[in-house]
């Protein structure tokens, strides 16, 4: 599964700080397709978040 997750796992105002992802996000992301999270990780590198697959 793709993923942006670098286990650094702690939220601040609402977003990981590791990865970039809103709560929203992480709590949904198993559900969602691979091209939504593609574009969720597009986002996060275009935000400065590392990439991790």
């Amino acid at each position: 599964m793709l993923t942006p997750c670098i286990n650094i796992c702690r939220a601040e105002n609402g977003r990981c700080i590791g990865c970039g992802r809103t709560l929203e996000e992480i709590g949904a992301w198993q559900a969602l397709r691979d091209q939504e999270r593609r574009e969720i990780m597009a986002r996060l590198l275009i935000e400065g978040y590392p990439r991790s697959a």
